[in-house]
């Protein structure tokens, strides 16, 4: 019966350390960028980052692009098609800190067109 219960708990329990979801919300949301990013959900199960900006009622889906040691980035596409944005989400002393860069598709190079100020989040583990 051990055996059993073992190999169980050995497919069970890696279930439920991967579903991991990350809610985070600006801390200052006040002194957002122009954008106003103000709430980001990640989901590592789905590889999916669900983003939402002060403008917005819901969240805006994009792909989850990396996910390693607590660090993940996602980029949204913008209304040009060849420029989008890129955000890194990763752990910044007892905060969260998100970073952006604005960047050009120039026949498959990335040409570095904007900088974008870090902001702090409060995020939680669901």
């Amino acid at each position: 019966m051990l055996p059993r219960f073992t190999l169980l708990l050995v497919l069970i329990i890696p279930n439920y350390l991967v579903a991991e979801e990350l809610k985070c919300e600006a801390k200052e949301p006040e002194y957002s960028w122009k954008n106003s990013l103000r709430e980001i959900v990640v989901n590592t199960v789905s590889k999916e980052v669900g983003i939402r900006y002060s403008k917005d009622r819901k969240l805006q889906v994009v792909p989850l692009l990396y996910s390693k040691n607590s660090r993940f980035s996602f980029n949204k596409p913008t209304r040009s098609k060849n420029q989008f944005n890129a955000y890194k989400l990763f752990p910044s002393g007892d905060d969260w800190r998100i970073i952006s860069v604005g960047l050009t598709d120039l026949n498959g190079v990335a040409i570095l067109r904007a900088g974008g100020d870090g902001e702090d989040f409060e995020c939680i583990t669901k």
